[in-house]
């Protein structure tokens, strides 16, 4: 994903990518950009091409990759990555990529997490 333009959305992008669960809400973030919160949604929706919850919960799922990709199990990449439970992430993951994670993992796919020009 190209980088955002504006460096407020571009910050709110690296504090969600470095860790997801400790981000504040909307407000939090409008704030700390210096504009209302309507605003700040418009904008982050604008400069990156989708909504702040479905950003940050892209940025959790890549959380859940890298705990598995490390040999975690999903319950703990779940915890991990904020979910309020193991239903959470697993309605989460179905309604994201249409398979759930046991389905994923079962088939025999290889997990390569691509971020910050690092592979694993």
């Amino acid at each position: 994903m190209p980088e955002p333009l504006d460096p407020r959305i571009a910050d709110t992008v690296h504090l969600l990518l470095d860790d997801p669960t400790a981000i504040p809400g909307a407000t939090g973030l409008a704030v700390r950009a210096g504009w209302s919160r309507s605003h700040f949604l418009r904008r982050f929706s604008r400069e990156t091409g989708t909504s702040l919850r479905g950003y940050r919960l892209w940025a959790r799922m890549v959380v859940v990759a890298r705990v598995i990709a490390d040999g975690g199990d999903l319950t703990r990449a779940a915890a991990d990555a904020g979910f309020a439970s193991p239903s959470h992430f697993s309605d989460t993951f179905l309604r994201m990529f249409g398979l759930t994670a046991s389905e994923l993992l079962g088939s025999g796919a290889e997990l390569i997490i691509v971020a910050d020009g690092v592979t694993r």
